[in-house]
């Protein structure tokens, strides 16, 4: 056999290669998840195969939107314990508010996905089986539940809007009811355990500073408990005795030693206020409650997409009996969603 025979069975060999390659990629291109994206129409592929796909991942993304809605309620147990603090020393409106409104996005999030599960799983065993007529059922519903998102969507948007507003009712309405009952400080005994109950769980002292108890005439001590401050400690006069803080102020390594019937010396009492003490403590809990609701509202506008992309294809293939089914990439959904939550994070986490 010659060289010009030998290279012409080679190439023939290279050939035949080459084209079973093509061949076996064509297939793949016809028959398997594969995607095109028209630049011009701004559309993609969206074939059987691929609808597939996507429901399976759409189904584990409301799976744990579902399991994050429960977590709602590991959260509103969690703020019940801390604003318990100020269930007997504010309204029960203020302290409940947070409480009802999680327990609300909870219940709305649960009934939510439990319907938008069961109608996945009908939508994946119509497509499984190629029942036209149920995947045209399953079609009209995934429209309904898709339109309902904007729904949801609205209501996560509201309440991390006035969890961020009402951080800032609750800090005013701490100031009014902690300046008011002081004033009933001796009279009150249930004023007088919530008072000290704050003060010495949040290490503070006042509404604004241990002063506010120095302009508190009602509070001075009264003669009985001067007259025993005066035996305990013969230098202690009227007019120091005029500048006494509740025992709850003290710091609690000198608790034994602490001088709160004289705080002309601030060493052994805390000085600052109860309302920026708070406020420090809870702005945690309220923001990551905040990143949590952002979390809830990416997965479900990551699902939004998911379920336009899946009625889009649907529509193609069987209303317009387009082949291989397309459906338009939803650009600007995805540039509003990613603004919305952009202005959010900006109005929400910088008020805070």
């Amino acid at each position: 056999m010659t060289f010009k025979d030998k290279f012409g069975k080679t190439k023939n060999v290279l050939k035949n290669a080459k084209e079973r390659v093509v061949d076996q990629f064509d297939k793949v291109k016809r028959q398997k998840f594969f995607h095109e994206f028209n630049a011009t129409k701004g559309e993609v592929v969206v074939t059987q195969e691929c609808r597939k796909v996507l429901a399976k991942f759409l189904y584990f993304l409301v799976t744990i939107l579902w399991f994050l809605g429960i977590g709602e309620i590991i959260w509103a147990i969690i703020m019940y314990f801390i604003m318990n603090d100020f269930s007997d020393f504010m309204s029960n409106t203020t302290v409940s508010s947070v409480i009802t409104y999680m327990i609300i996005t909870c219940v709305v999030i649960i009934i939510y996905n439990t319907i938008f599960i069961y109608i996945i799983e009908c939508y994946q065993s119509a497509q499984e089986e190629d029942n036209i007529a149920t995947l045209k059922i399953s079609h009209v519903w995934l429209k309904v539940i898709y339109y309902a998102s904007y729904s949801l969507v609205v209501i996560l948007i509201t309440l991390m809007i006035w969890l961020s507003h009402y951080f800032h009712h609750f800090s005013n309405d701490l100031k009014i009811s902690f300046e008011s009952h002081s004033n009933q400080y001796l009279k009150n005994e249930k004023f007088k355990v919530a008072i000290d109950t704050i003060q010495w769980t949040y290490m503070c002292c006042g509404y604004n500073s241990y002063e506010d108890w120095h302009k508190k005439s009602t509070f001075h001590l009264n003669s009985p408990n001067k007259e025993w401050l005066k035996k305990q400690f013969n230098s202690i006069d009227n007019k120091l005795l005029n500048k006494t803080v509740p025992f709850s102020c003290c710091q609690r390594q000198y608790s034994s030693l602490c001088r709160f019937y004289a705080t002309e010396d601030t060493v052994s009492i805390n000085t600052v206020g109860c309302v920026d003490q708070v406020n420090k403590s809870l702005k945690p809990y309220m923001q990551y409650i905040q990143r949590y609701r952002l979390l809830e509202l990416v997965m479900l506008f990551v699902n939004m997409i998911l379920i336009d992309l899946i009625i889009q294809s649907l529509h193609s293939q069987y209303d317009a009996h387009v082949l291989p089914p397309t459906a338009r990439f939803p650009t600007l959904h995805v540039i509003a969603m990613f603004l919305i939550l952009l202005l959010l994070y900006l109005t929400t986490f910088t008020t805070l």
